[in-house]
Formats: structure tokens, sequence, C-alpha cells
């Protein structure tokens, strides 16, 4: 298995891949007060644009409750 990483503005996006095939993604929205907000998501039907829109909304939800 291997583990790719992507550092695109803030979000931090790890890919585990298997034989060519992506068996999930790990996204690190944001770090902000030394709290990890983000996502981990193992479907096959879920892609890198949405495992990184569904950690920005959670990085949302948790800044709500602070």
């Amino acid at each position: 298995m291997d583990l790719i990483f992507k550092n695109e503005g803030n979000t931090r996006i790890f890919t585990a891949v298997h034989d060519g095939n992506v068996l999930g993604y790990v996204a690190i929205d944001s770090t902000v007060g030394g709290r990890s907000c983000g996502g981990l998501r193992m479907l096959p039907d879920v892609d890198e644009p949405e495992i990184r829109s569904m950690a920005r909304a959670m990085t949302l939800k948790f800044r709500r409750q602070d």
C-alpha cells in the first residue's frame, strides 16, 4: 500500500492506494488552535474533491461549537 500526500493551501490530503486502486482518503482542512479538523472516508464512491468539501464542512461545524 502507498500513501500519497498532497498539500493544497491549508488542506492536507492523504490518499491510500493499493495496486492502483484508491482505498480511501484522509483530509485535514485546518489545524487552527492546535486542533485537527477534517474527515476520513473509505468508500468506493467518494472522490478527492468530495472528501475535501466534507473536511471543510466539518471544520466549519467545529468552529460553530466554540
